[in-house]
């Protein structure tokens, strides 16, 4: 049976998730069989018996009942590694999860359906890049972000004046022509060499404007840019942007409810915060980019302190393609050291540097399959796909493809 089969078969999804939890739990007791036969072992060979002798004085079943003991622990010793790793490399494979992504498409957007064949897309939202080990993610060292020289220019001189004429037409004071950066080519990834490079650029926030609200309202010029942008190429000013989905030591989503002050999609419900590129993350050193990005989001949007920041931990899940207004988004996991009682304390008592957000809630780990497929508030229009790659994460492809499953049963016209 093909594995594009298995998508079929829902009890099978029941029994990938089952044995990827056992072994998960199993392989860390790993260390503790291995130094209770390596004590048996050396027990055995301190008479300097043969091979023979020895196997028999660990195996033999004429020993009586305990001899089971260590043929169970050696069977634990040699199996759960194997079924770890195996489960892993099937339930971790990029492929699955394009397939269950391919298996939804009235949750992608019309205009992204030409390019979704062979990608993981969710909503207005298509991955340029996403981890070999889907169900892991990038460690932040293993994210290298270099900052380029040069300083983005349109290439034609038509370009050019015709932003200049947008700048001169528009009355929104807010767009300022403050530095902002851009990432400069659709990133690669490999099994073999898993790490990602980013290299990104110095652009404009009003150059990106013009993008976000100019040129991806005409849809002949959004297509033939994102046909670019997938195929390596990405010639245009835009703002990439972290997109966090926080969760809290005990295991909590956080979500957002964004000001109707932010230029960016007011009024909506964020899993869980957004936080632009700043040259101060630049100045660390490359692997170590991701990490100040984090941390300083943390800080400023939800008030933790540099020492509650610094506890989190970050894993990089997708570089995607916002199809609609042209910006690129760092899907990320972040783990915090608090729980939620901390953090409800920590949001509503302490003072942040930025309010882009004034309520909060929470989610369960068991919620986001139904908030997927029938949403219960509007939510920003990343947090689909974030929740799409969280869900992976936590319950791997089969696992979150069972969840889909159930909740898609409730919501039939949907199917």
């Amino acid at each position: 049976m093909g594995w594009s089969r298995v998508y079929e078969r829902p009890i099978i999804f029941r029994v990938f998730e089952s044995l990827t939890r056992a072994t998960g739990r199993l392989i860390t007791a790993v260390p503790l069989a291995t130094a209770f036969l390596l004590g048996l072992f050396v027990n055995e060979v301190s008479d300097s018996r043969s091979f023979t002798e020895v196997f028999q004085g660990l195996y033999g079943l004429d020993r009586g009942p305990v001899v089971w003991v260590n043929i169970v622990t050696t069977a634990l010793l040699v199996l759960v590694p194997v079924l770890y790793v195996s489960l892993r490399a099937v339930t971790g494979n990029t492929s699955q999860a394009v397939r269950l992504s391919r298996r939804l498409p009235a949750y992608v957007d019309p205009g992204l359906r030409q390019f979704s064949p062979g990608r993981i897309a969710w909503g207005e939202h298509i991955v340029l890049q996403s981890c070999p080990k889907i169900t892991e993610g990038w460690r932040s060292d293993e994210v290298r972000i270099t900052l380029d020289p040069t300083v983005f220019r349109f290439r034609r001189a038509d370009e050019a004046a015709a932003f200049e004429q947008w700048m001169a037409g528009t009355d929104d004071e807010r767009i300022a022509r403050g530095a902002k950066y851009r990432i400069m080519e659709n990133p690669d990834s490999f099994v073999d060499d898993p790490g990602l490079r980013l290299r990104v650029q110095e652009t404009t926030y009003a150059e990106a404007v013009y993008v976000n609200r100019h040129l991806s309202h005409d849809g002949g010029e959004r297509t033939r840019l994102i046909g670019e942008t997938l195929n390596g190429r990405i010639s245009y000013p835009h703002i990439f942007v972290l997109q966090a989905t926080v969760v809290t030591a005990d295991d909590w989503v956080l979500v957002t409810h964004r000001s109707h002050k932010v230029a960016y999609e007011p009024g909506t419900w964020s899993c869980s915060l957004e936080e632009q590129l700043s040259k101060s993350d630049l100045d660390a050193a490359d692997t170590d980019v991701l990490d100040r990005w984090v941390q300083r989001a943390l800080v400023e949007e939800l008030g933790l302190s540099a020492d509650e920041a610094r506890q989190s931990q970050a894993r990089a899940l997708a570089v995607f393609l916002e199809g609609h207004r042209l910006n690129t988004g760092l899907a990320t996991l972040v783990h915090l050291a608090v729980d939620r009682e901390e953090l409800d304390s920590i949001i509503g008592g302490r003072p942040r540097q930025d309010y882009e957000f004034q309520a909060w809630d929470y989610l369960r780990w068991s919620q986001l399959a139904t908030e997927l497929v029938e949403p219960t508030r509007e939510y920003h229009s990343s947090s689909g796909l974030r929740m799409f790659f969280a869900g992976i994460v936590k319950y791997g492809v089969f696992g979150f493809n069972d969840r889909i499953d159930r909740a898609l049963r409730k919501v039939p016209r949907k199917r």
